[in-house]
C-alpha cells in the first residue's frame, strides 16, 4: 500500500522524540491520491481547491478529515473567508484532536480569524 520510503518513515516514527506537525501529510497524500490532488488544486485555483478540500474534510478517516480540514481552513484564511474557516479549525482541535498534529496551529489561525473579524 505504501512505498518502501514511506514505510521506512513510519517505522522511524517510533524512534523520534519530536514529530513535526506536517509529518502526516506525505503519508496521507500517498494513501489518498485525491488529497494530494486537492492540495495541488488549492494552490492553483483556491475556489476549486476549497470545494475539493470540503469533500476531503468529510472523509470517514479521522486523520484525513483533520488534515483536510486544516488545509481547507488555511485556504479560506488566505482568501479572507475568516468566518467560514473557524468551524474547520475548531474541528481540528476538538473533534479530531487525537488524530491531528495541527492543534497548536489551528488555535493560532483561530486567533488570526477572530482578529481579522473585528
Amino acid at each position: 500500500m505504501f512505498s518502501t520510503e514511506v514505510r521506512n518513515q513510519i517505522a522511524n516514527f517510533r524512534d523520534q522524540e519530536k514529530i513535526e506537525t506536517g509529518a502526516l501529510t506525505p503519508f496521507l497524500r500517498e494513501l489518498y491520491p485525491d488529497f494530494g490532488e486537492a492540495l495541488r488544486v488549492a494552490g492553483d485555483d483556491p475556489e476549486k481547491g476549497i470545494k475539493a478540500l470540503e469533500l476531503i474534510s468529510k472523509n470517514k478517516d479521522p486523520f484525513l478529515a483533520a488534515e483536510g480540514s486544516y488545509y481547507l481552513s488555511r485556504v479560506l484564511v488566505s482568501e479572507g473567508l475568516f468566518e467560514k474557516a473557524l468551524p474547520y479549525l475548531t474541528n481540528v482541535r476538538n473533534e479530531w484532536g487525537e488524530h491531528s498534529l495541527r492543534g497548536g496551529e489551528s488555535l493560532y489561525y483561530e486567533g488570526v480569524c477572530y482578529s481579522n473579524m473585528l
